[in-house]
């Protein structure tokens, strides 16, 4: 399947969208993505990065509210990771797309995300603001982890911010939609697993609309 047809097919048969619609659409995606070229690829014919900028590209087609995106950049070789980064602060930088993110590209978590949350061994550590986090964590774990892994990005040459560090502000209104309370969020379509995070990200109506970071 080509790639202009691997990021209309959801929104025609599941949105009902136009297919005309859809396709102009996916182009003003690939565009978004760095890839108005790659209309007529085949997945063969794109390199590992291009391929995930694609699969941003498809899941933004589906106009989503809150996007998941669990280690994007975990199956990359070292030179492709910084062109999906770009994509998705970007997207951080410029949308109203709540973000969640589960990373160890610590660069990028500091740069773009309002909430960070620190797993070790499957438990919450700490969580808080960016800003405090990776400024005063509290935690020892989490000191130790953020040295040893803002050192690996900075000598691997990815990962640090391409764009100005963020100003640090009130946050925006959500975007996120949030089940009622007799709707509870896993039956919602939410992988259970998300779930906890999801609703601490989108609870109230003051939540920041861009992305918290899970990191474990």
């Amino acid at each position: 399947m080509r790639v202009l047809r691997n990021i209309t097919e959801a929104p025609v048969h599941v949105l009902g969208m136009d297919k005309d619609e859809a396709e102009e659409r996916a182009r003003g995606l690939l565009d978004l993505v760095g890839l108005g070229d790659k209309c007529d690829a085949y997945p063969t014919q794109l390199s590992g990065g291009q391929q995930q900028r694609v699969a941003i590209a498809r899941a933004l087609a589906m106009r989503p509210q809150v996007l998941l995106l669990d280690e994007v950049t975990s199956a990359l070789d070292p030179e492709l990771v910084a062109g999906v980064l770009d994509v998705l602060r970007d997207l951080a930088h410029t949308t109203d797309i709540t973000m969640l993110c589960v990373t160890h590209e610590m660069n990028f978590a500091r740069d773009i995300s309002d909430d960070v949350l620190m797993f070790d061994a499957g438990r919450v550590i700490e969580s808080g603001s960016s800003e405090k986090i990776f400024s005063e964590p509290e935690h020892e774990r989490t000191r130790e982890f953020l040295s040893a892994a803002l050192r690996a990005g900075s000598d691997a040459g990815h990962g640090a911010p391409s764009v100005p560090p963020r100003r640090w502000g009130p946050p925006r209104a959500a975007s996120a939609v949030v089940p009622r309370a007799d709707d509870p969020i896993h039956d919602a379509g939410i992988c259970p697993r998300a779930a906890p995070l999801l609703s601490r990200v989108c609870g109230d109506s003051n939540s920041p609309n861009t992305p918290v970071i899970a990191t474990a």
